[in-house]
């Protein structure tokens, strides 16, 4: 009853910050959101409502990520809120305030907003491009399925797309395509030929966005056969990673 209490009184604190910031006019120079609440923590000890997820696979730090609305006790609010979990870092973050339980038309609206804007400069969504993505038509898993379906999420990452200017999607979609269905592989040979290090620096731009390129990226993040064999993979990865950097830093 004490934690149920306290997560309460954290999830109000934190809708209360996100009110009193989105009244407020001072926002960052460049942002068009105001400034999320970080590391509200409670967010992750209630129900969500899941909107869409993403994962990035690899052995060194495995991320899995999630766009979720939460409903704020006592309230007609729901927090538009982020996670990112990985084995040495977890992160909450309340993005946006949102009356009233989530519509299509507004979970479209706040989210799209959301990935327009690639979250806000202290509390970015990307900074680069997962390597699976999860929407309601290609959900497996028996948690309950993102509210958005393919040609929603298809039109979000667009977005985020367009932003980062530095990917490499010829030498991205070609891993993915000849190493379809095992991500160990994969990665090795990514790592092998150092293309993880280059899609992960952002200072040297690669290729300007085109749509064809998208296109097929996207299929193939969210091809079902793909993303079964990350997720199935996903836990000997993150036990893999800190198995790794125990090792190292003996």
């Amino acid at each position: 009853m004490f934690e149920h209490l306290t997560v309460k009184r954290e999830l109000k604190r934190c809708a209360a910050e996100l009110k009193q910031r989105i009244s407020s006019s001072e926002h960052r120079k460049g942002d068009p959101l105001p400034d999320p609440v970080v590391g509200c923590d409670a967010l992750g000890k209630v129900e969500g409502v899941p909107v869409v997820s993403w994962m990035y696979f690899n052995p060194f730090g495995p991320t899995l990520c999630s766009v979720f609305f939460v409903p704020v006790p006592d309230t007609e609010d729901s927090i538009l809120s982020f996670n990112s979990l990985n084995p040495f870092q977890k992160n909450w973050v309340a993005y946006l305030l949102v009356r009233s339980s989530p519509s299509p038309k507004t979970v479209i609206g706040a989210v799209g907003a959301l990935f327009a804007s690639n979250g806000h400069g202290m509390a970015p969504l990307f900074s680069s491009l997962p390597t699976s993505v999860f929407h309601s038509e290609n959900w497996f898993l028996p948690a309950e399925k993102p509210l958005l379906n393919a040609s929603q999420v298809r039109g979000l990452f667009r977005l985020v797309a367009q932003q980062l200017h530095d990917i490499d999607f010829p030498t991205i979609n070609n891993y993915l395509r000849q190493y379809r269905g095992d991500p160990w592989e994969r990665t090795a040979a990514e790592l092998q030929e150092g293309l993880l290090q280059s899609v992960i620096r952002m200072d040297q731009p690669k290729a300007n966005f085109e749509e064809g390129l998208f296109e097929e990226w996207f299929d193939l993040v969210t091809d079902p056969e793909h993303v079964r064999s990350e997720q199935r993979n996903f836990q000997a990865a993150w036990q893999g990673a800190i198995e790794n950097a125990q090792g190292k830093y003996r």
